[in-house]
């Protein structure tokens, strides 16, 4: 009688596991699909700012969603980059550059401005973080693989031939 209770007890223990893991996890997985369409509409009202040329409003709105949504910081730090660039803050932009290089982001920066491109290697940050950027997509680079799709007609048929395009 007492082996059976134990045994009771720790099947019933086993039991309630289960389901109230598979509560949390559709709590998180709810919570990640708020917390994804929340940025979203925070997303388009800092784009509707910086069509408007509020350019500082944008900003601002990407710089607290910075702290908001972590994982989203890659797409919102390239978003920073551009928008102090508009702007003209250079040291805002080195700082922000800077702190994704920590984390171990890369960034594909074009700077079609002769004169902003100058502005911005006038500071002595700059070449160390191009630097370090490269090495970045050189370390990245090497672990990429080419990934190939196969894209079958609608009306595929194994006994007809079809044309490779590469």
């Amino acid at each position: 009688m007492i082996i059976r209770n134990r045994l009771e007890k720790k099947q019933s223990g086993r039991a309630l596991i289960l389901p109230i893991m598979l509560i949390l996890f559709t709590l998180s997985a709810g919570a990640d699909g708020q917390n994804r369409s929340s940025y979203e509409k925070i997303k388009a009202k800092a784009f509707t700012l910086w069509d408007q040329q509020d350019t500082t409003a944008a900003y601002r709105m990407f710089e607290s969603a910075m702290i908001q949504f972590p994982k989203e910081q890659y797409e919102i730090s390239r978003y920073l980059i551009d928008l102090a660039l508009i702007q003209g803050k250079y040291q805002r932009m080195l700082r922000v550059w800077e702190e994704g290089l920590e984390r171990g982001d890369y960034y594909f920066i074009h700077l079609h401005s002769r004169k902003k491109k100058e502005k911005l290697r006038s500071f002595r940050k700059y070449d160390f973080l191009m630097h370090r950027n490269r090495e970045l997509i050189a370390r990245a680079q090497k672990k990429s693989r080419p990934v190939l799709d196969l894209v079958l007609p609608e009306q595929y048929s194994e006994q007809k031939r079809y044309p490779v395009y590469i």
